[in-house]
């Protein structure tokens, strides 16, 4: 079974370690948010083979495999960080949950100071950040779908326990935007047009005058391109997912027909 325990609102799950007695593992993707490291990839990187693994958890959305860094492993991972919210977990890793474990030599629910998550203050808080989200596009045209998609975004960010069961209404809004229309990205476009580079045709459609580079990008979740009003006719503006399931961002995509625009 395992547990959930509260550290400074992120929800932290430990694991049983079956094959070292009274040991323990943590939920990478745990570790990683409330170290504000935004790929779980990134923390695995650092541990020994050994001292990582997977495990299979109960979730709001059913049973899941998730990967687990294991003792010895999260200490390599708080020994090397540099971030500032590593020093205040490991002093309540080391101050209050294992003096626990030690003591009691078992996972005992109540053998861990827990408190319960104030619902009402996440609900605020996702009602604030929706509201503001609403309010910063309104009147510029931006599709609801994108707006559904920085909502989802806010709601993980929230509340990170809940990130399986909002990732699965995240993937589904990103496959019925894209499937909407046959709508391709420059790697798709590449391919029809003799497996181009996704690079070679995004020039191109710079050259033929369909977009330009977004100038006003300032985060990783804005579009690299923008198209120009001759493109706008060819493309539309959707939800793609980062790799690991690192977050939506938007993304210039094109109708087939831009393809007559490029032969």
């Amino acid at each position: 079974m395992n547990i959930v325990k509260l550290f400074e609102n992120f929800e932290i799950r430990f694991v049983p370690d079956p094959i070292r007695p009274n040991g323990f593992g943590i939920v990478a993707i745990d570790l990683a948010t409330v170290l504000g490291i935004q790929r779980t990839n990134d923390i695995a990187s650092v541990v020994d083979d050994k001292w990582k693994g997977t495990a299979i958890i109960r979730t709001p959305g059913g049973n899941q495999e998730v990967v687990v860094i294991w003792e010895p492993g999260v200490y390599e991972v708080l020994a090397k960080s540099r971030k500032p919210q590593a020093k205040p977990f490991k002093d309540w890793l080391f101050e209050s949950v294992l003096p626990s474990i030690r003591q009691t030599g078992s996972y005992s629910i109540d053998s861990i100071p827990s408190i319960k998550p104030d619902y009402a203050a996440i609900k605020e808080e996702y009602s604030l950040a929706s509201f503001l989200i609403t309010d910063t596009f309104a009147g510029v045209g931006l599709k609801s779908e994108l707006v559904a998609g920085l909502k989802l975004n806010a709601a993980i960010a929230i509340t990170p326990s809940m990130a399986p069961v909002l990732e699965e209404s995240r993937q589904l809004l990103i496959a019925s935007t894209a499937q909407e229309f046959e709508l391709l990205t420059a790697t798709e476009i590449g391919k029809r047009l003799d497996g181009l580079s996704a690079r070679k045709v995004n020039q191109m459609l710079i050259e033929k005058g369909l977009q330009i580079k977004n100038p006003n990008k300032k985060s990783s979740k804005d579009p690299s391109y923008v198209p120009t009003p001759h493109g706008s006719e060819f493309s539309d503006l959707t939800l793609a997912t980062g790799s690991n399931n690192s977050g939506t961002f938007q993304q210039l995509r094109w109708y087939s027909s831009v393809l007559t625009q490029l032969m």
